[in-house]
């Protein structure tokens, strides 16, 4: 196996971990709001548990991006990959507060970021054109049957009893000697500013754009891993059934992910958007 393919291997382990820092809690939910249930409001301080992350991450995102180009990205994502450990094990350790388990998620959530944007921009300098839009499908397709595998990792372990999910941010330590021995970042590749001057204006509409959509889309996410550990447990459902099921959910995504290649070849991006709702209606009807 090539230098590269092996970056790329531990590139797309490490994208997993932004699926590992926030659906993986769900199956512990319910345990953990029975755990604190003296505090007030303690179901909704324990579902910010599992969306803290994403807030930080949206937080910290502009800063990781400011800084990725100027230090060494490698270094930035083994700091990340380090840091993401670190705050897993503080969860665990400092279990009998949701305050401080907060914390340890806001801390988590920013090494995601971290690990997001400088995965991705390491990417892009061994990909471009159509071979980065391939790696980008096989990154998403990674985050979804890495959830399919940590959630029932995780919904067998809040069976055992709540805290342990915590140990299964560990992992991020398998992934970080791969990324030390084998990710590097390549030299930016040289562009010729005049092509790109133009559609400036166009780029600034579209990602705009891409904001919204993102927005609604993580929100619709959020919703169905926030609410649904819940719901079936209300069902006497068990932590295993609801990492289960969950996992379920992730194994459709990652199915089709791989497919985007294929699909995108007779669909434009806002056909295939539009499936997508389509598709996501459909089975809230049902």
């Amino acid at each position: 196996m090539t230098h590269t393919r092996w970056a790329t291997w531990f590139l797309l382990l490490a994208s997993t971990m932004t699926i590992l820092a926030s659906a993986t809690l769900a199956p512990a939910m319910p345990a953990m709001t029975e755990a604190f249930s003296a505090l007030p409001s303690a179901e909704f301080w324990v579902k910010m548990t599992l969306t803290l992350p994403g807030l930080v991450i949206a937080l910290c995102a502009p800063l990781a991006g400011a800084l990725v180009d100027r230090w060494d990205s490698q270094k930035l994502l083994m700091c990340a990959l380090a840091a993401f450990a670190v705050s897993g094990f503080l969860g665990f350790y400092w279990q009998t507060s949701l305050w401080l388990i907060l914390f340890s998620r806001a801390l988590m959530g920013s090494a995601v970021a971290f690990i997001m944007v400088s995965g991705t921009t390491i990417a892009s300098r061994y990909f471009d054109g159509p071979n980065f839009s391939r790696y980008m499908g096989w990154q998403a397709a990674f985050g979804g049957f890495g959830g399919v595998l940590f959630l029932s990792i995780a919904g067998v372990l809040a069976e055992q009893h709540w805290t342990w999910v915590f140990a299964i941010y560990g992992l991020s330590l398998l992934v970080l000697p791969g990324v030390w021995r084998f990710v590097k970042a390549p030299p930016l590749h040289d562009q010729d500013s005049s092509k790109t001057t133009p559609a400036t204006k166009w780029i600034s509409q579209a990602f705009a754009g891409c904001c919204v959509l993102a927005f609604v889309e993580i929100i619709v996410l959020y919703g169905l891993t926030i609410h649904l550990p819940f719901y079936l447990s209300h069902h006497h459902a068990s932590a295993t059934e609801i990492g289960f099921v969950i996992a379920g959910f992730l194994l459709a995504m990652s199915c089709l992910s791989m497919s985007y290649g294929s699909f995108r070849r007779y669909f434009g991006i806002k056909q295939l958007h539009m499936i997508g709702w389509i598709v996501i209606a459909l089975g809230f009807a049902f």
